[in-house]
C-alpha cells in the first residue's frame, strides 16, 4: 500500500536577495531531500528571484487586483481604512485558495511554515502553522505582541537560543531553536561565478549600510589598522552618504570602496581576507555563517547571538562601549596576519543542513 506523502506549504512575501529568502529556499531543498510534497507559495509576483526547483507558485500581489486599484483610486482605502484591509485579505485568501484547489490540496495540508513578520491569509489559517521567528522580537515589542496574536500559528520556532529567551520574555510560548539551513555546495558553485574586481588585498562588509549594523564603527577601525589592506562595502542604505564623508575626514577615501546592491555578493566575500559584522544586535548573522562556510575568517561584534554561533576568536565584545573601535582594529589585524581564525563553533553547520533542518520541522507534524 502507497504511503501518503506529508504535504508542506512554504508561505512568504516577495523573493528578494536578501537571507529572508535564502532561509525559506534552502529549507525547499531539504524538504525535498525528505521526498514529502512541498510548495511555495509566493504572495507577490515573480521579480528577483526565480527558483529553478521545486514546485513555486505566485499569486500575484493582491492589491493589483481590479477591485482594489478602484479603491485607491478614489482613496477610499484612506476613508474607509478598515474595510480596505478586509477586501485586500478577502483577495489574498482567495488567491491562496486557488493554488490549493489547483494541487488538490484544499482538504489537506500537513504544515505551514512562513516567517514570523509575513502575512498569514486566513485560508491557509486552518492549517498547521510554523511561524519562524527570525529577530529579537523586543526591538519592537508592541507590533510584535499584535503579530503574534494576529498569526493563528500553533508553533513559534526561533532561530536561535537568544531569540528564543527574547520572545519568552515578552510571553510569546516558543519551541527549542531551529536553525536556519544552510547549503555549502551552493555557496561554493556561486561564490566562483566570477572574480573580485578588487585587486588589492581587501577586508569587505556585506549588508545594508546602516547605524545598527556598526558601520560607521568598521570605518573609524579601519582607519586605524598597521595592515596595508582596502575597505570594500558591498550592500546599499542611508548610512552610505556619511560614511564616504568620514572616509575622507578619516584621508582614507581612495582605499574605501563602495560596490552598492550585488546580486551575487559571494565571489567579494571569497576574495577578502577577513569579512567584517560589527554589528550591535543579529538574530543569527547569516552573511557571516556564509563567510565561514567559504573558508573566510570572520570578525564580528560581540551581539549577544554571537556568543551562541562564532568561535571567540571571532568575536569583539560590545562592552565596554569605550575602546570598542580600538580592539575591533587589533582583532581585523590580527586576523588578516594569521594570528587568529574567527569562525563557527564546532557542529554548528551539521545542524544548518537543509535535510537536517527540514527533518526537525517535519517532527513538528508527528508532534
Amino acid at each position: 500500500m502507497d504511503v501518503e506523502l506529508k504535504r508542506v506549504v512554504l508561505l512568504s512575501g516577495a523573493l528578494r536577495l536578501s537571507g529572508s529568502t535564502t532561509w525559506i529556499l534552502n529549507l525547499h531543498k531539504g524538504l525535498l531531500r525528505h521526498h514529502v510534497d512541498v510548495v511555495h507559495i509566493v504572495l507577490s509576483d515573480a521579480s528577483e528571484i526565480v527558483p529553478d526547483f521545486g514546485c513555486t507558485v505566485y499569486t500575484g500581489r493582491a492589491r493589483a487586483s481590479f477591485l482594489l486599484r478602484i479603491w485607491r483610486w478614489a482613496q477610499l482605502h484612506r476613508l474607509l481604512p478598515g474595510a480596505y484591509e478586509a477586501l485586500l485579505e478577502r483577495e489574498c485568501s482567495a488567491r491562496v485558495d486557488a493554488v490549493l484547489r489547483k494541487l488538490g490540496w484544499e482538504s489537506r495540508v500537513d504544515l505551514v511554515i512562513k516567517d514570523f513578520t509575513s502575512h498569514l491569509p486566513s485560508s491557509i489559517a486552518r492549517f498547521p502553522v510554523v511561524a519562524v521567528v527570525h529577530q529579537m522580537l523586543s526591538q519592537s515589542w508592541g507590533d510584535a505582541l499584535s503579530k503574534a496574536a494576529g498569526q493563528h500559528a500553533r508553533f513559534f520556532v526561533p532561530v536561535s537560543k537568544v531569540v528564543g529567551a527574547d520572545a519568552q520574555g515578552l510571553g510569546v510560548a516558543v519551541l527549542d531553536p531551529i536553525y536556519n539551513p544552510l547549503d555549502r555546495d551552493w555557496l561554493a558553485e556561486r561564490a566562483v561565478e566570477f572574480e573580485s574586481a578588487v585587486r588589492k588585498p581587501y577586508i569587505v562588509y556585506v549588508g545594508r549600510l546602516s547605524s545598527a549594523k556598526g558601520v560607521h564603527d568598521l570605518l573609524a577601525a579601519f582607519s586605524k589598522l598597521s595592515s596595508d589592506v582596502d575597505l570594500v562595502f558591498v550592500g546599499r542604505g542611508e548610512e552610505q552618504a556619511a560614511l564616504e564623508e568620514g572616509a575622507c575626514r578619516l584621508k582614507v577615501e581612495t582605499r574605501v570602496h563602495f560596490l552598492g546592491f550585488r546580486e551575487n555578493p559571494y565571489p567579494y566575500i571569497r576574495g577578502a581576507r577577513v569579512l567584517v559584522l560589527p554589528s550591535k544586535s543579529e538574530a543569527m548573522s547569516y552573511v557571516s555563517m556564509e563567510a565561514a562556510a567559504l573558508d573566510i575568517p570572520i570578525v564580528v561584534g560581540g551581539f549577544d547571538a554571537a556568543f551562541e554561533f562564532f568561535s571567540d576568536d571571532a568575536v569583539v565584545p560590545l562592552q565596554p562601549e569605550e575602546g570598542f573601535v580600538c580592539r575591533l582594529a587589533e582583532r581585523i589585524d590580527a586576523t588578516i596576519t594569521g594570528a587568529c581564525f574567527g569562525g563557527v563553533r564546532p557542529g554548528t553547520f551539521e545542524k544548518m543542513r537543509p535535510e537536517i533542518v527540514a527533518g526537525e520541522y517535519l517532527r513538528l507534524i508527528e508532534d
